[in-house]
């Protein structure tokens, strides 16, 4: 019985290899054929809004000014703030993706360059009170309560920042790396959105 066992598994195998061969097994698979593609990626992420906001990779081609936004990190790409990279990804076609997901699925094939960037070098990010930014107490605040966290001067700016972080507010936040990448980053300007729905 174990011998014919195994001859019905090997042949159920042998068939479904052979239907996936002859029907183009990546778009059963959901997985087109790949495109390589080499992008530029910022040492900080930005804010972006689709169903919610959050935070996404900037990237622009090589020869590109501007830095856009990637919705979906590559997969096994382990982005680490404060370092600029250069990436090299393959692009595969998605066949029917689910209606939140992307049609693109990116996989890392090689980190070309990593490069830390300057301490003290700022960028801007757009938050929302509650949501993208968060209070821990003494002037310090989580981001999108992830690992990275930001830290105010203490003054009576900081004390109106927490304020507005209550209230659920829509603010347009400057921060510094830091000189160790450990540590939080300094908050060195804030203001209040103009349009309190959304982005600004």
């Amino acid at each position: 019985m174990g011998s014919v066992s195994r001859f019905w598994g090997w042949a159920l195998g042998a068939v479904l290899v052979m239907v996936l061969l002859t029907s183009g097994g990546c778009g059963i698979l959901g997985i087109g054929n790949p495109t390589l593609r080499t992008f530029e990626v910022a040492p900080h992420k930005g804010s972006c809004f689709g169903l919610f906001a959050t935070l996404c990779l900037q990237v622009r081609e090589p020869g590109e000014t501007d830095f856009g936004n990637l919705y979906e990190t590559p997969v096994g790409f382990d982005y680490e703030w404060g370092f600029a990279y250069v990436i090299q990804v393959e692009e595969h076609d998605v066949e029917n993706p689910p209606a939140d997901g992307s049609s693109i699925r990116r996989v890392l094939r090689k980190i070309i360059a990593k490069t830390p960037t300057a301490p003290g070098s700022t960028f801007e990010l757009t938050l929302v009170g509650g949501s993208g930014i968060r209070s821990l107490g003494d002037d310090l605040y989580s981001l999108f309560s992830g690992p990275q966290q930001m830290v105010c001067a203490g003054s009576e700016e900081c004390a109106e920042l927490g304020r507005l972080v209550m209230e659920q507010s829509w603010m347009r936040i400057t921060l510094a790396h830091p000189p160790d990448r450990q540590d939080p980053f300094p908050i060195t300007a804030w203001a209040l959105c103009a349009d309190q729905q959304g982005p600004c």
